[in-house]
């Protein structure tokens, strides 16, 4: 990695460790840029590191299938804002609206009564239906109260035994002493594993994209396991997302990390919708899954019988905690593994704040989505020499595990505001039937195959009608052409509802906000001279 510093070489290394191909960095470039993250945790260098290997992993398939040697480029600042991606996504110059959306005071932390904090979120109506219904109270007071009538483990134990996301807020060495953190620490950074042996399923060679002909069926949802599926995609795969019907949807959340797909909105527990899937999974390269842990077995697709459907298939599962650990059948966001895992408490060290806060950037979500990436395409590179069906797994919480090594002084660097000169310099416009949508560009930069996604972001309205694989995918007539340009809506000055920011926050008071303007960045927004436009 030219130009790069230990921090970013560490994260590379920790994510190829375990990988059945060799990405050692040479062909990356680093170019410096400042932090937004106000954190003792590097995230902008931990992020660095994971997208050179992103990037290695897609060059490595490439030059398999025939493509050029490339160099590829990864900038500090641009990975840095990638990790909030889905707060700097615009239509028609219009924010999405996340930067207001408020899970209410469910969704932050508080202090219990052994004088301990306590983390949680109930981002969807059942979930905080079921947190609200369980302590008693729905307003802010009311939770601040009864939480602070309860121990932290207690809280704990009780919010898993109901299939509530929460965690007590641990530093790293209670998290490394904990049966759950250990297990973390001593799984694969990203589980590859070949399962069988056999098939004759092979890509081939490629004529102008790493991931052309690749066919990826995404079981996925929130933040993490759609955003592996949108990576893929800008690399030149066809990504089927399939969304349960009556399924919760984020808007804001749903809208970034769903560019370059087809969606489909389908019940996959009837017969019908069941045969459906197994028809496409036939003629998959990946079945994407971020399901709860056991629904594809309760839907008879565990891995042996995917493994008769396909046996050529590579399954990646995304889960909360890694797979046979003690919280396996947890359910979790990026809020607790940030909580549980040491994060929270590093994070708040000599912070602005009384109490605990996370850090201003979704490090887990969008960081494993990266890593589980890798891990899919190394196990294309894989099974393109060995056959085979493979296995691929990562979690938030080895992936948080992780983070909270990456950590220096967090007076050690000058920190520069998210700003419209970030938009001027890497927003992208691209039409869409819905009008003009306007978004990062992807945080790896390959020298000859760039990253596009040709299908535009949208919401899965339609039924099953047209759901096969296609001869030609869309954009395979003219596969030189992009969709996508320097963003208009920036450069003219027609880019509303932006606020000059450190990063998002949830709030260690309880607050609620998942907000630029939380409690605290407020406070010092204010103090910088920052405004809105």
């Amino acid at each position: 990695m030219k130009n790069s510093n230990q921090l970013q070489q560490q994260a590379l290394k920790a994510v190829t460790a375990h990988l059945p191909i060799d990405i050692d960095g040479s062909n990356v470039i680093v170019e410096d840029g400042l932090s937004y993250t106000r954190s003792p945790i590097k995230a902008h260098d931990y992020a660095t590191g994971l997208f050179s290997a992103f990037g290695g992993a897609v060059e490595y398939l490439g030059r398999m299938r025939g493509l050029p040697a490339q160099t590829l480029t990864v900038n500090r600042r641009l990975s840095g804002l990638s990790l909030n991606s889905l707060q700097l996504t615009f239509s028609n110059g219009r924010a999405l609206g996340f930067d207001d959306y408020t899970t209410g005071p469910d969704n932050g932390i508080y202090r219990t009564r052994d004088n301990r904090f306590f983390g949680m979120i109930g981002l969807h109506p059942k979930l905080r239906d079921g947190i609200t219904e369980y302590l008693g109270a729905t307003s802010r007071e009311g939770l601040r109260r009864a939480i602070s009538q309860r121990d932290a483990q207690d809280l704990e134990d009780s919010f898993a035994q109901r299939r509530l996301p929460g965690g007590m807020v641990r530093t790293p060495q209670e998290w490394l002493d904990h049966p759950q953190g250990r297990a973390c620490a001593e799984h694969p950074m990203v589980l590859v594993d070949q399962l069988s042996k056999g098939g004759s399923r092979r890509l081939g060679n490629a004529t102008v994209r790493p991931l052309e002909g690749v066919r990826v069926v995404e079981l996925a949802n929130v933040v993490a396991g759609p955003t592996t599926g949108r990576a893929l995609a800008e690399q030149g795969a066809e990504v089927i997302k399939l969304a349960c019907v009556g399924g919760p949807v984020t808007i804001g959340i749903w809208l970034d990390a769903n560019w370059g797909k087809r969606q489909f909105r389908m019940n996959i527990k009837g017969p019908a919708g069941q045969a459906k899937l197994r028809e496409l999974l036939a003629g998959a390269d990946v079945l994407l899954n971020s399901m709860s842990p056991g629904r594809l077995t309760e839907l008879g697709l565990g891995p042996e019988a995917l493994q008769q459907i396909n046996p050529n298939l590579i399954l990646a599962d995304f889960s909360f905690a890694p797979k046979n650990s003690p919280w396996f059948d947890r359910k979790g966001f990026e809020q607790i593994a940030q909580s549980v895992s040491g994060i929270v408490s590093v994070n708040s060290q000599d912070r602005y704040m009384d109490d605990p806060t996370h850090i201003s950037v979704l490090i887990n979500d969008f960081c494993s989505a990266y890593n589980l990436a890798t891990g899919i395409v190394s196990a294309l590179a894989a099974r393109e020499e060995q056959g085979g069906f493979w296995y691929v797994e990562h979690s938030l919480l080895r992936n948080a595990t992780e983070a909270v090594r990456y950590v220096r002084p967090m007076n050690d660097e000058q920190y520069a505001p998210v700003s419209i000169a970030d938009l001027r310099r890497w927003a992208i416009d691209q039409d869409t039937p819905n009008g003009v949508f306007t978004r990062l560009t992807p945080p790896v930069t390959f020298s000859h195959t760039p990253s596009k996604a040709w299908r535009p972001t949208g919401l899965p309205f339609g039924g099953v009608e047209g759901l096969s694989w296609q001869d030609k995918p869309i954009g395979s007539d003219d596969p030189l052409a992009t969709p996508h340009y320097p963003s208009r809506i920036v450069a003219e000055g027609r880019l509303h509802d932006f606020v000059e920011c450190y990063g998002i926050e949830d709030r260690g008071d309880g607050g609620g906000d998942v907000s630029f303007f939380s409690a605290g960045l407020a406070v010092l927004s204010r103090d910088q001279g920052l405004e809105a436009i």
